[in-house]
């Protein structure tokens, strides 16, 4: 079941941003579209759950472990939106994806999951295909396009490094459907509270339709890619998730959307699924 689940968040995940790459060509303002998306999520995450009973006896810092894993969720989804609109599907993809390494390494020195001699070529091949996708140069587009990549992959991983954290030392207490509820309710909240001091709550049927679809699919990308934690280990999880969307965002960027992409981002690519591929197996 595990692999079921890793295929559905894939599925799911990639949904997220070929719907954000939608938002940003109808040129829909980004963040009234994130804050329907996350309310959507947590009001479906709270429906499934059996809430009153389990949150009177909740820590008061699982509560703030929480709230902080929601803040960080609304910023890098507003950079990976940004980033696919500026930079494309395959890359923006692979850069978020290759934060991998991030939660590997934690499930490899903190909880003592195993790795073989290829795991750890894998770990290093991974550094190397980043610097390959990011093409670095002196124009300020090209610094910003790189500052970009690097803040997605850096929050990213911090991001599932939070969610290896909660399935090793938060699950018991505290189910994965409240868990994402106050993930995705604080990340709604923050989103109002900008929109508020910018002066432009204001929301469309338009902004409506789209935040609903995204927030419905990003609720499942998290939610499978939790059951997939529960039942295979962190390093198998991460590593197969991150190979399956850099390999099918990159189609999709390619062939659906037209990206265009410079040689040595091909190689950074191609580089990263053997690095992948190399933690696999």
């Amino acid at each position: 079941m595990g692999l079921l689940y890793i295929g559905l968040s894939v599925v799911f995940s990639l949904s997220i941003a070929h719907l954000l790459k939608i938002v940003r060509k109808k040129e829909m303002p980004i963040v009234p579209v994130l804050v329907v998306n996350y309310f959507t999520a947590s009001l479906i995450s709270f429906a499934q759950s059996d809430a009153y009973e389990v949150l009177k006896d909740v820590e008061q810092t699982t509560y703030f472990f929480a709230i902080g894993t929601g803040c960080l969720f609304i910023i890098n989804f507003f950079l990976y939106s940004y980033s696919l609109y500026k930079n494309g599907v395959g890359v923006s993809i692979a850069a978020m994806r290759l934060s991998l390494v991030f939660p590997v390494l934690i499930s490899l020195f903190i909880y003592n999951e195993y790795l073989e001699l290829s795991n750890y070529v894998g770990i290093a091949l991974v550094f190397l295909s980043l610097l390959l996708l990011i093409p670095f140069a002196k124009s300020k587009s090209r610094l910003t396009f790189s500052a970009t990549l690097l803040l997605i992959f850096f929050l990213n991983g911090l991001v599932d490094v939070l969610l290896k954290v909660y399935d090793r030392e938060l699950a018991a207490a505290l189910p994965k459907e409240l868990f994402l509820f106050l993930i995705f309710i604080s990340s709604a909240l923050i989103g109002v509270s900008y929109l508020i001091i910018k002066k432009a709550l204001k929301f469309d049927r338009h902004i409506v339709f789209y935040g609903i679809l995204i927030g419905i699919v990003n609720l499942y990308s998290s939610f499978f890619l939790l059951l997939a934690l529960e039942n295979l280990s962190g390093a198998m999880v991460f590593s197969a998730t991150n190979l399956l969307n850099v390999f099918f965002g990159t189609l999709l960027g390619v062939f659906y959307w037209k990206d265009h992409l410079k040689p040595n981002q091909y190689w950074g690519l191609g580089l990263a699924i053997i690095a992948i591929l190399l933690l696999i197996f």
